[in-house]
């Protein structure tokens, strides 16, 4: 039993001896504990002496081992705890450099924030200035000037010329802000007046004409003034002359009455103006006003009439006297009251005036000679194909009794042949 027994000690150490480095402090202290009973048992034997050797042999070399073991011990301790250290190390290195990584990460977030800011500021920045461009231009375009843009909205068409027409004829429910009376002068004379309206009416009807309008009223030579020569060209034009051609602007000029249409009015008043009668351009009253109301009534009709025969000490001013002049022949007497008062009466004859017929110029060519006086014999007798139109009927109308009969061919028989009671035509006999 005690061979088998050293046997069994001498196996230990050699498994120490091989493969301690699996071994941990217990079985040390187990195989020392087994080492201790083994020398007591053998103590007591024969073989004790080479037995002890062999023991005290194990002994030193578990000790050996043990010593071995302790240092591996140690040193994997140590070798654990600088692993452990390094790793702390690497963590703390790792947590440094994570908080650097998130510092800067951090940093550049911020940095991405105030960028973000910043381009928030420059996007406010700028739309704010587009915005403010945008109501600024919003502004200029509402406040610009366009001439005859009189209701504001941007555009010159139909609805600023009425506007205009019953603002010059002095609507009271038409009111205009100091803009739109800007844009409403449309010659540019500092007033707003009844030119001003058929300026840009003729202007939306398609006229040829430039707004603002440069030309005065009147000038119908285009040269920038007011001279006898544009009287001289208007009396012509009126006359029929086809020699005298008018421009569209012009025509806007030789309408000095403002009534739509060019005729022996406009140039009677445009001579009187140079003549130094006391009225100024555009003439805004109507021929036959002869109260200055506004209206061609019966009133004006008595007023002339009692004028004509020096009756009641009436005066007529110059604009008075203008629309007194019915026939344009630049005087006022006994034929523009007859005039008057037959247009007043509803004449077909005298609807339109100025009354400009040539009396006696029955074959309308302009003069009063020997060859009317046998056409209109003619027609009064009835002669086949003797035919007169309505301006030649007007003209051959002598006594303005509204027929034509032989009165009227004797009354022009006579003014041809020379008699002094029948020089002037037409012959009044009432």
């Amino acid at each position: 039993m005690v061979n088998k027994f050293i046997i069994g000690i001498i196996y230990a150490v050699a498994v120490l001896c091989g493969k301690y480095v699996n071994v941990d402090n217990i079985a040390i202290d187990e195989m020392q504990k087994l080492a201790i009973v083994a020398q007591k048992t053998v103590e007591n034997k024969e073989e004790g002496q080479e037995i002890e050797e062999l023991i005290e042999n194990a002994k030193d070399k578990i000790e050996s081992i043990k010593e071995e073991v302790e240092n591996t011990t140690t040193n994997e301790s140590n070798n654990k705890k600088d692993e452990e250290s390094k790793i702390e190390k690497e963590e703390a290195n790792n947590s440094v450099s994570e908080k650097i990584q998130e510092n800067k990460n951090e940093n550049k977030n911020e940095e991405k924030k105030q960028e973000d800011k910043k381009e928030v500021k420059q996007d406010n920045k700028k739309n704010n200035k587009q915005e403010t461009e945008s109501k600024k231009e919003e502004k200029n375009t509402k406040s610009k000037k366009i001439c005859g843009d009189v209701n504001l909205d941007g555009k010159v068409n139909l609805s600023d010329a009425i506007i205009l027409k019953r603002y010059a004829a002095g609507w009271k429910s038409i009111k205009l802000n100091d803009e739109a009376k800007a844009n409403a002068d449309i010659n540019l004379d500092g007033k707003i007046d009844d030119f001003d309206a058929t300026l840009l009416r003729k202007y939306v009807a398609g006229w040829k004409v430039d707004l603002p309008y440069k030309w005065k009223i009147g000038d119908i030579n285009l040269d920038g003034e007011l001279s006898l020569s544009d009287a001289i060209i208007l009396k012509r034009y009126a006359a029929g002359w086809k020699e005298i051609k008018l421009s569209d602007d012009a025509l806007l000029n030789a309408d000095i009455n403002l009534d739509g249409k060019i005729d022996h009015f406009d140039a009677n008043v445009l001579r009187k103006y140079f003549a130094g009668w006391n009225f100024d351009l555009p003439y805004k009253w109507k021929i036959g006003d002869i109260n200055l109301d506004g209206e061609v009534k019966l009133n004006d009709a008595i007023i002339l009439r009692r004028y004509v025969e020096g009756v009641g000490g009436i005066k007529l001013n110059s604009e008075a006297l203008m629309n007194a002049d019915l026939n344009v022949d630049y005087k006022v007497d006994i034929i523009d009251a007859v005039i008057l008062r037959k247009k007043i009466a509803g004449w077909t004859q005298f609807e339109e005036l100025p009354y400009t017929y040539v009396f006696g110029d029955v074959n309308l060519d302009g003069e009063v000679k020997l060859n009317d006086a046998i056409i209109l014999k003619r027609y009064v007798a009835g002669y086949e194909g003797v035919k007169l139109n309505k301006e030649a009927k007007y003209n051959a109308d002598l006594n303005l009794d509204g027929k034509i009969d032989d009165v009227d061919a004797d009354i022009l028989r006579k003014h041809v042949a020379g008699w002094t009671e029948y020089a002037k035509l037409p012959v009044i006999t009432e």
